[in-house]
């Protein structure tokens, strides 16, 4: 199965890190080899509400970009993944895990014609990072126990229920 994006010009881009999507954390370290052949990225369980503010988010203004920080997923496995967990349709990224790689990406975006990336809701303190740097809305969900510091324009907030809110 594929998805098929129709995608309007002027509609804004978010993008979606997709360690915010999954409730608790990604499991990045590799299983032992003799487990997996090809050890990727595994994504558990997905946040409760996180489909459901994402969907009333893409149904009516934002065209989804999702975003594999680590550099480990499949695109198949992670299109699986949303698909069964509910969430909106959306073009899927796997970055390479180098500091450079998302700035890449929104310059590659807007070089491409997509000048309306507009803002981002991640986890960790580098995405928020990037994000204020080039001036876009940062919506950031960091675990519990996260003591990073966050740039100050960055939103902080603790549950989805507020995320449109601050879009």
């Amino acid at each position: 199965k594929g998805v098929l994006l129709s995608w309007e010009r002027r509609r804004p881009i978010l993008l979606i890190d997709l360690a915010v999507l999954v409730e608790g954390e990604l499991v990045t370290d590799p299983p032992p080899p003799e487990l997996y052949e090809d050890p990727s990225l595994i994504l558990g369980d997905a946040h409760p509400a996180a489909a459901s503010e994402l969907g009333k988010l893409s149904e009516f203004y934002y065209n989804l970009v999702y975003l594999d920080l680590t550099g480990r997923g499949h695109l198949e496995d992670i299109q699986e993944w949303l698909r069964e967990h509910q969430f909106s349709p959306g073009m899927i990224r796997i970055l390479p895990k180098t500091p450079t790689a998302l700035i890449e990406l929104i310059h590659d975006l807007k070089t491409e014609g997509w000048e309306k990336v507009s803002g981002g809701i991640g986890r960790t303190a580098d995405f928020a990072e990037v994000l204020v740097q080039n001036r876009l809305q940062t919506v950031i969900l960091p675990l519990p126990q996260t003591e990073d510091r966050f740039p100050r324009r960055a939103i902080v907030l603790n549950d989805w229920s507020r995320v449109r809110r601050h879009l």
